[in-house]
C-alpha cells in the first residue's frame, strides 16, 4: 500500500501507529514492536511510504488495520534518517571523535578478520598478507555479515576476539552489495561494539562508494578489504632493506 503518513505515533510499549492516506481515501496502519527491526527508522509526518502487510481487526474495537512488517521510503529517506539518528547517537557519545582513533601497529604479528567463512572479503585478505608478509599470521572469526541476525553475529565475534586478547589488529568487513546486504555495518549496536574493542580496528565495508557508521566509529576506514590489509600489514622486503640500511 502506497501512501503519505499522518499521525504517527510512537508507543511507549515500542508499537508504532498512524494513518496512511492519498487524496481519496486513508487506511489506519500498526507496526508492531516485533516487526519493527525490518524498518530502517521510524517513517515522518508528511513522508511518502510502500508499505508491506496484511489487513486485520481489532476486535476490541472491531476496528480494520493495516498490520505492516516491512515499509520503504520513497527514494532513501527511512534508510537516510536511520543513519542520521544512529551518527548523531554516536556522536554525542564521543564515538565519532577523531582524537579517539589509535593507530595501527607497525609491525603486527596475528591479524583477526571477522567476516563470512565464505565471502570474498576473507579471500582477499589473505592474498593480500601472503603477497605483502606471509610472517603474519590471519586468523577468522565467522560472523554473517548480512540478514537479521548479522549485526548480533558480528558483536559476538568482535566480543570473542577482545576475550581472546591475541590479535594485534582487527579488520571488520564484507565486500560490495546492496544497500540491504550491507546495513548490519550501519547497526548502532556493531558501532559500539567495535568501539569498545581493545584493539585497533579497521573498518572495509563494501566498496570505496560506500561509507557505512563503522568505518566512522572504526580506527581506520578502508576502502575495500584488500585496502585493510594493505593499511594492516608492511611489505617483507622493504622491512628486511631497511634492516640492512641500519646495518
Amino acid at each position: 500500500v502506497r501512501g503519505e503518513v499522518s499521525d504517527f505515533k510512537a508507543h511507549r510499549n515500542g508499537h508504532w501507529y498512524f494513518c496512511l492516506r492519498d487524496a481519496d481515501a486513508q487506511i489506519r496502519c500498526v507496526a508492531w514492536a516485533r516487526d519493527r527491526r525490518r524498518i530502517p527508522a521510524p517513517p515522518d509526518d508528511g513522508m511518502q511510504v510502500a508499505a508491506f502487510g496484511q489487513l486485520t481487526v481489532y476486535p476490541a474495537r472491531g476496528e480494520m488495520q493495516f498490520s505492516i512488517t516491512r515499509m520503504e521510503a520513497e527514494g532513501d529517506g527511512l534508510y537516510r534518517k536511520a543513519l542520521e539518528l544512529t551518527r548523531a547517537r554516536l556522536d554525542a557519545d564521543g564515538l565519532l571523535d577523531p582524537h579517539r582513533k589509535r593507530a595501527l601497529p607497525r609491525y603486527p604479528r596475528r591479524i583477526a578478520v571477522v567476516t563470512s567463512r565464505d565471502g570474498a572479503a576473507l579471500r582477499d585478505i589473505f592474498a593480500v598478507v601472503q603477497r605483502r608478509c606471509p610472517a603474519v599470521e590471519v586468523i577468522l572469526v565467522p560472523a554473517a555479515v548480512q540478514g537479521d541476525s548479522a549485526p548480533e553475529s558480528l558483536c559476538v565475534a568482535l566480543d570473542q576476539v577482545a576475550r581472546w586478547g591475541k590479535a594485534d589488529a582487527v579488520i571488520i568487513g564484507r565486500g560490495g552489495g546492496a544497500r540491504e546486504d550491507l546495513w548490519a555495518f550501519n547497526d548502532e549496536r556493531v558501532a559500539r561494539a567495535i568501539a569498545a574493542c581493545p584493539i585497533p580496528t579497521i573498518s572495509a565495508v563494501g566498496h570505496e562508494i560506500d561509507t557505512s557508521i563503522c568505518d566512522l566509529v572504526a580506527d581506520l576506514r578502508a576502502a575495500t578489504p584488500s585496502a585493510a590489509a594493505e593499511a594492516a600489514v608492511p611489505v617483507q622486503a622493504e622491512l628486511r632493506e631497511r634492516v640492512r640500511a641500519y646495518a
